[in-house]
């Protein structure tokens, strides 16, 4: 082997057994290296980009919407986005509220977003004890005199979201409702009713980092 930039020779034998195949600007590790990552935000995942926020759901009140994150080792959570694209007008005390759901259906966080529902732009809402995960979900639920908007994935598209899964691995989903998120919830119970409003949250987690 030999490293064309240094012109050196790296001396020994290399071998390679097996079948290999590779495709343009993806890593070794699978990641596109040619796309925007969630890390690039400082993030640690999120459902999808927030560019593709290209729609607006007016949310029903108390509805429990889930947005499932897909994150690949264990990592510490601290902090759950959203996204307000039009602002809800008197917030219900306690009844606006962020958490995360862990696969086994548990809450394992969560916190009050009252004072974010009416304004716009990216929210975020720290975890008051920061969380180890694997696969999950942001759960969110808000009542208002008027409903917020929040941004989502076009609805055109919501009906390929689901494909090849089953209701407890739906991407996006809604489980029941209330004024407070449940302790835990039925994942065989997720559904798809709502439309549009199965992406209805552009959902994302950041690590826990000093000053941030």
């Amino acid at each position: 082997m030999s490293d064309a930039s240094l012109n050196q020779t790296i001396p020994g034998t290399l071998t390679v057994s097996g079948n290999s195949s590779g495709q343009a600007g993806v890593a070794a590790n699978g990641i596109d290296i040619s796309s925007v990552q969630a890390g690039d935000h400082g993030l640690l995942t999120w459902s999808y980009d927030p560019t593709s926020t290209t729609s607006t759901t007016t949310t029903v009140a108390n509805t429990i919407y889930l947005s499932a994150l897909y994150v690949r080792r264990s990592v510490t959570v601290s902090k759950l986005w959203f996204i307000v694209n039009v602002l809800g007008v008197t917030a219900t005390a306690g009844a606006n509220n962020v958490g995360l759901y862990s696969s086994a259906a548990t809450l394992l966080g969560s916190g009050n977003v009252d004072p974010l529902v009416t304004t716009t732009g990216p929210k975020s809402a720290t975890l008051a004890t920061p969380v180890s995960i694997s696969l999950y979900w942001v759960a969110t639920q808000f009542q208002a005199t008027t409903q917020p908007g929040v941004g989502g994935s076009n609805a055109a598209i919501l009906s390929t979201l689901t494909l090849n899964q089953r209701a407890f691995t739906y991407r996006f989903a809604t489980n029941g409702s209330g004024t407070t998120l449940p302790s835990s919830i039925t994942p065989s119970s997720n559904s798809t009713t709502g439309s549009a409003a199965c992406g209805s949250v552009s959902a994302s987690v950041m690590h826990r980092k000093s000053g941030r």
